[in-house]
């Protein structure tokens, strides 16, 4: 589904259009360069980002532990360089991190990770009311009486 446009948050560097998403192939790259899981790349890229935080759903505490650190300045370039769809060159990363600077790029990479979660959808059914919680298949039939 790399080429489908869900996920894909587009913006403007070095004079030209960039699309940064994290389908297969780019999450592909990021296992690649960090020797990991891509959620544990990210985590690696975001210390103060908790597994804990990410489940509690609370985006804007998620938002907030994006923020760059110092530290970890290159290892988020590579996570957002690895999620660019164009595949730059390194040389041309950094030229883009340097335009935009480090705390636009966090904020990038956290669009484009929301956006390529799964939406919530709102239950169909509610059991409360004695509805069934999901569709009932018909019964196969055996050719039995």
């Amino acid at each position: 589904m790399t080429g489908s446009p869900i996920g894909s948050i587009g913006f403007v560097a070095l004079g030209r259009g960039w699309t940064i998403r994290y389908g297969h192939r780019q999450k592909f790259r990021v296992e690649g360069e960090f020797g990991c899981g891509f959620g544990g790349a990210v985590l690696r890229a975001f210390p103060q980002l908790t597994v804990e935080l990410i489940a509690d759903g609370d985006e804007a505490a998620v938002e907030q532990a994006m923020t760059p650190v110092h530290l970890m300045s290159g290892s988020i370039a590579m996570l957002f360089g690895c999620g660019i769809v164009e595949a730059p060159d390194d040389a041309t990363v950094d030229e883009i991190v340097q335009e935009i600077g480090l705390a636009e790029v966090a904020s990038l990479i956290g669009q484009a990770l929301s956006a390529a979660s799964p939406v919530k959808k709102e239950a169909v059914a509610d059991p409360a009311k004695g509805e069934s919680p999901r569709p009932t298949r018909p019964r196969r039939r055996t050719g039995k009486a």
